[in-house]
Protein backbone atom coordinates (compact mmCIF):
# COMPACT_ATOMS: atom_id res chain seq x y z
CA UNK A 1 0.00 0.00 0.00
CA UNK A 2 1.34 3.73 -0.73
CA UNK A 3 0.91 6.16 1.63
CA UNK A 4 0.51 9.55 -0.51
CA UNK A 5 0.03 12.99 0.42
CA UNK A 6 0.79 16.79 -0.60
CA UNK A 7 2.81 19.59 1.00
CA UNK A 8 3.51 22.89 -0.52
CA UNK A 9 2.65 21.52 -3.96
CA UNK A 10 4.87 18.57 -3.76
CA UNK A 11 3.60 15.07 -3.88
CA UNK A 12 4.97 12.62 -2.04
CA UNK A 13 4.23 9.26 -2.32
CA UNK A 14 5.78 7.11 0.31
CA UNK A 15 9.52 6.58 1.08
CA UNK A 16 11.69 6.89 -1.24
CA UNK A 17 10.31 10.87 -2.51
CA UNK A 18 9.39 11.52 -5.94
CA UNK A 19 8.48 15.36 -6.35
CA UNK A 20 5.94 15.97 -9.10
CA UNK A 21 3.94 18.87 -8.02
CA UNK A 22 2.57 21.39 -9.65
CA UNK A 23 1.82 24.90 -9.11
CA UNK A 24 1.02 28.07 -12.00
CA UNK A 25 3.50 30.96 -10.95
CA UNK A 26 3.64 33.59 -14.14
CA UNK A 27 6.93 34.28 -15.75
CA UNK A 28 8.24 37.40 -14.74
CA UNK A 29 8.12 39.82 -17.99
CA UNK A 30 10.71 41.92 -19.85
CA UNK A 31 9.01 44.80 -19.37
CA UNK A 32 8.82 44.67 -15.51
CA UNK A 33 12.64 43.59 -14.92
CA UNK A 34 13.51 46.88 -17.32
CA UNK A 35 14.39 45.35 -20.58
CA UNK A 36 12.51 46.13 -23.73
CA UNK A 37 9.59 44.64 -25.04
CA UNK A 38 9.26 42.44 -28.46
CA UNK A 39 6.09 41.17 -30.11
CA UNK A 40 7.38 37.05 -30.14
CA UNK A 41 7.91 36.02 -34.01
CA UNK A 42 6.57 32.66 -32.53
CA UNK A 43 3.55 31.70 -30.29
CA UNK A 44 4.11 30.46 -27.12
CA UNK A 45 4.07 26.98 -27.48
CA UNK A 46 6.27 25.33 -24.84
CA UNK A 47 5.52 24.52 -21.46
CA UNK A 48 8.69 24.95 -18.83
CA UNK A 49 8.29 23.23 -15.73
CA UNK A 50 10.50 25.18 -12.84
CA UNK A 51 11.40 23.40 -9.42
CA UNK A 52 12.62 24.82 -6.69
CA UNK A 53 13.06 23.39 -3.11
CA UNK A 54 9.31 23.57 -2.41
CA UNK A 55 7.19 23.76 -5.42
CA UNK A 56 7.52 23.24 -9.16
CA UNK A 57 5.99 25.87 -11.59
CA UNK A 58 4.78 25.84 -15.00
CA UNK A 59 5.49 28.32 -17.26
CA UNK A 60 5.05 29.28 -21.33
CA UNK A 61 8.08 29.72 -23.19
CA UNK A 62 8.86 30.50 -26.89
CA UNK A 63 8.42 27.78 -29.43
CA UNK A 64 11.67 25.80 -30.76
CA UNK A 65 13.11 25.83 -33.97
CA UNK A 66 10.83 24.40 -36.12
CA UNK A 67 8.78 28.06 -37.12
CA UNK A 68 9.31 26.90 -41.03
CA UNK A 69 7.76 23.84 -40.51
CA UNK A 70 10.54 21.39 -42.02
CA UNK A 71 12.49 18.73 -39.77
CA UNK A 72 16.04 18.04 -39.91
CA UNK A 73 15.41 14.65 -42.02
CA UNK A 74 13.50 16.85 -44.36
CA UNK A 75 10.07 15.39 -43.74
CA UNK A 76 7.52 17.93 -42.54
CA UNK A 77 6.69 18.96 -39.01
CA UNK A 78 3.45 19.15 -37.17
CA UNK A 79 2.54 22.60 -36.17
CA UNK A 80 4.30 23.54 -32.61
CA UNK A 81 0.94 25.20 -31.62
CA UNK A 82 -0.38 23.25 -29.34
CA UNK A 83 -1.70 23.33 -25.68
CA UNK A 84 -2.51 20.54 -23.27
CA UNK A 85 -3.54 22.26 -19.48
CA UNK A 86 -0.92 21.37 -16.48
CA UNK A 87 -4.29 19.25 -15.22
CA UNK A 88 -3.76 17.32 -17.95
CA UNK A 89 0.10 16.82 -17.81
CA UNK A 90 0.09 16.61 -14.45
CA UNK A 91 -2.50 13.32 -14.27
CA UNK A 92 -0.75 11.59 -16.76
CA UNK A 93 2.43 12.43 -15.28
CA UNK A 94 0.98 11.07 -11.49
CA UNK A 95 -0.54 8.05 -13.40
CA UNK A 96 3.09 6.85 -14.34
CA UNK A 97 4.17 7.91 -10.77
CA UNK A 98 4.83 4.37 -9.18
CA UNK A 99 7.38 3.72 -12.99
CA UNK A 100 9.14 6.57 -12.16
CA UNK A 101 9.46 5.84 -8.59
CA UNK A 102 10.68 2.26 -9.49
CA UNK A 103 13.23 3.66 -11.75
CA UNK A 104 14.67 5.53 -8.88
CA UNK A 105 14.35 3.08 -5.88
CA UNK A 106 15.91 0.62 -8.20
CA UNK A 107 19.27 1.91 -8.02
CA UNK A 108 18.99 3.12 -4.49
CA UNK A 109 19.20 0.00 -3.39
CA UNK A 110 22.94 -0.17 -4.97
CA UNK A 111 23.54 3.57 -3.82
CA UNK A 112 21.58 4.22 -0.62
CA UNK A 113 22.09 7.77 -0.80
CA UNK A 114 21.32 8.24 -4.39
CA UNK A 115 19.79 11.74 -4.63
CA UNK A 116 19.43 14.56 -7.41
CA UNK A 117 17.22 15.52 -10.00
CA UNK A 118 16.97 14.66 -13.80
CA UNK A 119 15.25 17.16 -15.93
CA UNK A 120 13.10 16.06 -19.15
CA UNK A 121 12.25 17.64 -22.34
CA UNK A 122 9.84 15.91 -24.42
CA UNK A 123 7.57 16.53 -27.15
CA UNK A 124 3.56 15.17 -26.84
CA UNK A 125 2.55 14.53 -30.90
CA UNK A 126 -1.02 15.41 -32.40
CA UNK A 127 -2.00 11.80 -31.29
CA UNK A 128 -0.93 12.37 -27.59
CA UNK A 129 1.97 9.97 -28.06
CA UNK A 130 5.72 10.93 -26.67
CA UNK A 131 8.44 12.17 -28.83
CA UNK A 132 11.91 12.64 -28.51
CA UNK A 133 12.60 12.39 -25.07
CA UNK A 134 16.08 13.37 -23.69
CA UNK A 135 17.29 14.09 -20.64
CA UNK A 136 18.89 17.71 -20.45
CA UNK A 137 20.00 17.55 -16.90
CA UNK A 138 21.01 15.45 -14.17
CA UNK A 139 22.27 16.32 -11.03
CA UNK A 140 22.20 12.82 -10.07
CA UNK A 141 24.99 11.39 -11.71
CA UNK A 142 22.44 7.86 -12.58
CA UNK A 143 22.45 6.87 -16.22
CA UNK A 144 20.44 3.91 -15.07
CA UNK A 145 17.91 6.13 -13.68
CA UNK A 146 17.93 8.57 -16.37
CA UNK A 147 17.50 5.60 -19.28
CA UNK A 148 14.51 4.37 -16.92
CA UNK A 149 12.96 7.85 -16.56
CA UNK A 150 13.26 8.34 -20.57
CA UNK A 151 11.87 5.23 -20.93
CA UNK A 152 8.86 5.38 -18.65
CA UNK A 153 8.26 8.92 -20.29
CA UNK A 154 8.05 7.47 -23.61
CA UNK A 155 5.45 5.08 -22.63
CA UNK A 156 3.60 7.99 -21.52
CA UNK A 157 0.38 8.84 -23.21
CA UNK A 158 -1.63 12.18 -23.17
CA UNK A 159 -4.82 13.79 -24.48
CA UNK A 160 -4.46 15.11 -28.17
CA UNK A 161 -3.38 18.77 -27.60
CA UNK A 162 -5.51 21.38 -29.18
CA UNK A 163 -3.74 22.79 -32.53
CA UNK A 164 -0.07 21.08 -32.82
CA UNK A 165 2.91 19.46 -30.92
CA UNK A 166 3.17 20.23 -27.35
CA UNK A 167 6.71 20.74 -26.08
CA UNK A 168 7.37 19.76 -22.05
CA UNK A 169 10.44 19.98 -19.81
CA UNK A 170 9.87 18.42 -16.55
CA UNK A 171 12.60 18.21 -13.87
CA UNK A 172 11.82 15.09 -11.52
CA UNK A 173 13.46 15.05 -8.36
CA UNK A 174 14.17 12.16 -5.80
CA UNK A 175 15.31 12.19 -2.42
CA UNK A 176 15.35 9.61 0.72
CA UNK A 177 14.45 12.45 3.47
CA UNK A 178 10.86 13.27 4.31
Amino acid sequence: MCTCWRHHGVIRIGWPILALGLLWAPAASAEEEGHPVAEPEQPVTEWTLSHDDTRTTLEPQPAGSAADGQREDGGVAPPESGFLTREQIESIIRRHSSGLRYCYERELLEEPYLEGRITVRWNIELDGRVSAATAIENTMGSKAVESCLLSEVGRMRFDRPNGGRVNVTYPFTFTTSP
